[in-house]
Protein backbone atom coordinates (compact mmCIF):
# COMPACT_ATOMS: atom_id res chain seq x y z
CA UNK A 1 0.00 0.00 0.00
CA UNK A 2 1.50 3.32 -1.12
CA UNK A 3 0.73 6.53 0.86
CA UNK A 4 0.55 10.19 -0.93
CA UNK A 5 -0.47 12.24 1.85
CA UNK A 6 2.01 14.37 3.47
CA UNK A 7 1.32 13.14 7.38
CA UNK A 8 1.40 9.42 6.37
CA UNK A 9 5.33 9.46 7.88
CA UNK A 10 3.59 10.52 11.07
CA UNK A 11 0.56 8.29 11.09
CA UNK A 12 2.84 4.89 9.94
CA UNK A 13 4.66 6.11 13.32
CA UNK A 14 1.54 6.73 14.88
CA UNK A 15 0.35 3.19 14.47
CA UNK A 16 3.63 1.72 14.56
CA UNK A 17 3.44 2.76 18.63
CA UNK A 18 0.28 1.60 18.61
CA UNK A 19 1.35 -1.44 17.70
CA UNK A 20 4.15 -2.19 19.98
CA UNK A 21 1.19 -1.52 22.75
CA UNK A 22 -1.73 -2.97 21.63
CA UNK A 23 -3.60 -2.72 25.08
CA UNK A 24 -2.15 0.71 26.07
CA UNK A 25 -4.81 2.58 23.85
CA UNK A 26 -7.73 0.63 25.52
CA UNK A 27 -6.75 0.86 29.07
CA UNK A 28 -7.59 4.84 29.88
CA UNK A 29 -10.84 4.04 28.12
CA UNK A 30 -11.51 1.16 29.93
CA UNK A 31 -10.73 2.95 32.89
CA UNK A 32 -13.38 5.41 32.48
CA UNK A 33 -16.00 3.68 31.25
CA UNK A 34 -15.79 1.82 34.22
CA UNK A 35 -15.65 4.50 36.74
CA UNK A 36 -19.16 6.07 34.65
CA UNK A 37 -20.18 3.01 35.44
CA UNK A 38 -19.67 2.36 38.65
CA UNK A 39 -20.75 6.62 39.58
CA UNK A 40 -23.78 5.61 37.85
CA UNK A 41 -24.20 2.68 39.76
CA UNK A 42 -24.10 3.98 43.16
CA UNK A 43 -25.91 7.22 42.53
CA UNK A 44 -28.82 4.47 41.81
CA UNK A 45 -28.43 2.17 45.03
CA UNK A 46 -27.79 5.51 47.41
CA UNK A 47 -30.99 7.14 46.35
CA UNK A 48 -34.05 6.69 48.59
CA UNK A 49 -36.66 5.39 46.52
CA UNK A 50 -39.99 6.46 46.57
CA UNK A 51 -41.74 5.01 49.67
CA UNK A 52 -38.84 3.55 51.24
CA UNK A 53 -37.38 4.26 54.51
CA UNK A 54 -33.46 4.17 53.75
CA UNK A 55 -31.52 4.05 50.15
CA UNK A 56 -30.96 0.35 49.28
CA UNK A 57 -27.25 1.04 49.45
CA UNK A 58 -25.11 3.73 51.51
CA UNK A 59 -21.59 4.65 51.03
CA UNK A 60 -19.19 5.07 53.53
CA UNK A 61 -15.39 7.18 52.65
CA UNK A 62 -12.69 6.85 54.52
CA UNK A 63 -11.22 10.79 54.39
CA UNK A 64 -7.98 11.81 55.75
CA UNK A 65 -7.76 14.25 58.81
CA UNK A 66 -7.07 17.39 56.99
CA UNK A 67 -7.24 16.33 53.59
CA UNK A 68 -9.61 16.19 50.48
CA UNK A 69 -8.13 12.21 49.97
CA UNK A 70 -10.12 9.34 50.24
CA UNK A 71 -7.95 6.57 51.29
CA UNK A 72 -10.59 4.02 51.96
CA UNK A 73 -14.46 3.15 50.87
CA UNK A 74 -17.02 0.54 52.48
CA UNK A 75 -20.62 -0.12 50.54
CA UNK A 76 -23.39 -1.01 53.52
CA UNK A 77 -26.64 -2.38 52.63
CA UNK A 78 -29.10 -1.65 55.53
CA UNK A 79 -31.47 -5.09 57.29
CA UNK A 80 -34.85 -5.26 55.85
CA UNK A 81 -36.41 -4.55 59.08
CA UNK A 82 -34.67 -1.09 58.68
CA UNK A 83 -34.81 -0.26 55.10
CA UNK A 84 -38.12 -2.03 53.99
CA UNK A 85 -35.94 -3.49 51.35
CA UNK A 86 -34.21 -7.06 51.49
CA UNK A 87 -31.02 -6.11 51.18
CA UNK A 88 -29.10 -8.69 48.40
CA UNK A 89 -26.53 -11.25 49.91
CA UNK A 90 -28.40 -11.61 53.21
CA UNK A 91 -30.77 -14.91 53.20
CA UNK A 92 -34.42 -13.95 52.82
CA UNK A 93 -35.00 -14.97 56.17
CA UNK A 94 -32.64 -13.24 57.96
CA UNK A 95 -34.62 -9.41 58.29
CA UNK A 96 -32.11 -8.21 60.86
CA UNK A 97 -28.84 -8.63 58.85
CA UNK A 98 -26.82 -6.42 56.65
CA UNK A 99 -24.23 -6.50 54.53
CA UNK A 100 -20.98 -4.81 53.22
CA UNK A 101 -19.92 -5.14 50.08
CA UNK A 102 -16.77 -3.09 48.30
CA UNK A 103 -15.09 -2.79 50.93
CA UNK A 104 -11.37 -0.76 49.44
CA UNK A 105 -8.40 0.69 50.40
CA UNK A 106 -6.10 2.77 48.13
CA UNK A 107 -2.91 0.87 47.31
CA UNK A 108 -0.75 3.53 49.31
CA UNK A 109 -2.66 2.95 52.51
CA UNK A 110 -2.55 -0.83 52.77
CA UNK A 111 -1.24 -2.42 55.66
CA UNK A 112 -2.55 0.29 58.19
CA UNK A 113 -5.78 -2.03 59.60
CA UNK A 114 -7.59 0.60 57.73
CA UNK A 115 -9.63 -1.93 55.66
CA UNK A 116 -11.28 -3.30 59.59
CA UNK A 117 -11.55 0.44 60.44
CA UNK A 118 -14.22 0.57 57.39
CA UNK A 119 -15.49 -2.43 58.42
CA UNK A 120 -15.87 -1.36 62.30
CA UNK A 121 -17.62 1.94 60.96
CA UNK A 122 -20.09 -0.16 59.35
CA UNK A 123 -20.78 -2.62 61.94
CA UNK A 124 -21.58 0.46 64.22
CA UNK A 125 -23.61 2.29 61.86
CA UNK A 126 -25.64 -1.10 61.55
CA UNK A 127 -25.68 -1.78 64.82
CA UNK A 128 -26.73 1.82 66.44
CA UNK A 129 -28.44 2.91 63.77
CA UNK A 130 -30.52 -0.37 62.35
CA UNK A 131 -30.55 -2.73 65.11
CA UNK A 132 -28.47 -4.97 62.98
CA UNK A 133 -28.10 -8.20 64.75
CA UNK A 134 -25.73 -9.43 62.15
CA UNK A 135 -23.46 -8.78 58.95
CA UNK A 136 -22.46 -10.85 55.71
CA UNK A 137 -19.99 -10.26 53.72
CA UNK A 138 -18.01 -12.22 50.69
CA UNK A 139 -14.62 -12.29 50.95
CA UNK A 140 -13.00 -12.82 47.43
CA UNK A 141 -10.94 -16.43 48.09
CA UNK A 142 -7.38 -14.47 47.10
CA UNK A 143 -7.63 -11.95 49.09
CA UNK A 144 -4.50 -13.09 51.56
CA UNK A 145 -4.87 -10.31 54.08
CA UNK A 146 -8.74 -11.08 54.73
CA UNK A 147 -8.33 -14.61 55.13
CA UNK A 148 -5.53 -14.40 56.92
CA UNK A 149 -7.93 -14.13 60.11
CA UNK A 150 -6.80 -11.60 61.78
CA UNK A 151 -9.03 -8.74 60.27
CA UNK A 152 -12.16 -11.38 60.45
CA UNK A 153 -11.48 -12.25 64.04
CA UNK A 154 -11.41 -8.61 64.78
CA UNK A 155 -15.06 -8.48 63.20
CA UNK A 156 -16.28 -11.52 65.16
CA UNK A 157 -14.75 -9.97 68.57
CA UNK A 158 -17.20 -6.99 68.05
CA UNK A 159 -20.53 -6.35 68.74
CA UNK A 160 -21.97 -8.12 66.01
CA UNK A 161 -21.79 -11.63 64.15
CA UNK A 162 -19.97 -11.22 60.76
CA UNK A 163 -21.29 -13.95 59.09
CA UNK A 164 -19.07 -14.63 55.13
Amino acid sequence: MSCSIGGCSSAKSHLAARQEQPHARYVDSFKRQFIDQYVRLLTQQTATKFGAALPECLCLIGIAHGSQQAFATCDIRPPANAAGVHPKGVPSDDKTAAYVTNVAVDSKSRGQGLGFQMLEAAASLALESWQAQALYTTVDPENEVTLSGSCMQACLDSQAQLLC
